[in-house]
């Protein structure tokens, strides 16, 4: 398998750890200037063909959450966004974009939900190696291969997946084929800042705003900076 996004080769795994833990370190300090989100969306040749919602026109949606999820090593104790505040602010921003929670209504999609943090260090290098994850989290299902030769742009994301993030992901699925159990992916959506100069509570705001409008639309790896 060829992964293009990958940690930098110039630097020696202690230095990469040293790297790591600096922007740990930093984590408790807030941005000025607003967080710089990776973002990119996985359409799947289903999901092409699925009606994009609107306010006027919504789609109707069954909720999992996955809820927090950790991976590598080397974070420091923070605060953490309680499920259920998480769970209401994805809800509110998928709402004015068309996506409403089912309830009463036939579901048209299964819709999961992730969010937490990863390193690209694992806490027990037997068990996992967290670099494959860090390359899919802000290159897609292709690992970056699709930004190759566009100049510093892979330069960029190759750093991108070699620092401790803070990240959300929404997948989408056809809710009639998963109660039949037969799961059929429409779209997967990754978005994710680095965590240094931030906190997991403090990002995930951002991280919901700039990712609820790109749901549903095939988005190459790309770089946005939050308001």
């Amino acid at each position: 398998m060829n992964t293009i996004i990958k940690l930098l080769p110039s630097l020696t795994a202690p230095l990469r750890l040293a790297v790591a833990l600096a922007a740990l370190l930093a984590a408790g300090a807030v941005r000025a200037d607003g967080l710089l989100v990776s973002a990119v969306v996985d359409v799947t040749p289903q999901g092409q063909s699925a009606a994009r919602p609107s306010p006027a026109a919504p789609v109707y949606y069954f909720p999992f959450t996955y809820g927090y999820q950790e991976e590598g090593g080397g974070w420091a104790p923070e605060t953490m966004p309680t499920t259920l505040d998480v769970q209401r602010m994805i809800a509110k921003a998928l709402a004015a974009q068309g996506y409403l929670v089912m309830h009463s209504k036939q579901a048209g999609l299964l819709l999961t939900f992730r969010w937490g943090r990863m390193a690209p260090f694992a806490a027990d290098p037997r068990l996992n190696n967290p670099e494959d994850d860090m390359a899919t989290l802000v290159g897609g299902v292709n690992r970056g291969t699709d930004i190759s030769g566009l100049g510093t742009a892979l330069a960029d994301f190759q750093f991108a997946a070699s620092v401790p993030r803070y990240f959300l992901t929404i997948e989408a699925y056809d809710f009639a084929a998963a109660t039949a159990r037969d799961k059929v992916p429409l779209w997967s959506a990754r978005f994710s800042t680095q965590a240094a100069g931030t906190t997991l509570e403090q990002a995930l705001p951002s991280l919901i705003t700039i990712g609820a409008p790109l749901l549903g639309v095939d988005v190459r790896p790309r770089r946005i900076s939050a308001p």
